[in-house]
C-alpha cells in the first residue's frame, strides 16, 4: 500500500524506491526487511541515505524488482 511522502522526507527518490519496494518486493529475507523499515524511518526523520545505504538499497531492488 502506497503511503503519501510526510512533508519531512527531503530525499524523494529515495521514498519512492522504498514504497516500490515494500509494495513489490515479495520475497524479502527478514534482514532486507528490517533493513527497508530503518531507511524509511530516517527519511521520515529529514535524514538522507549514505552512500552505503544507496548501494544495498539499489541492489535489493536490481534483485526483487529486476530493475
Amino acid at each position: 500500500m502506497k503511503k503519501e511522502m510526510p512533508p519531512t522526507v527531503k530525499d524523494s527518490a529515495s521514498w519512492v524506491d522504498l514504497e516500490e519496494l515494500d509494495a513489490n518486493g515479495n520475497g524479502l529475507t527478514e534482514w532486507e526487511i528490517n533493513f527497508v523499515e530503518s531507511l524509511t524511518k530516517q527519511l521520515q526523520r529529514g535524514g538522507y541515505l549514505s552512500v552505503k545505504q544507496r548501494e544495498i538499497l539499489d541492489r535489493i531492488r536490481d534483485e526483487k524488482l529486476g530493475d
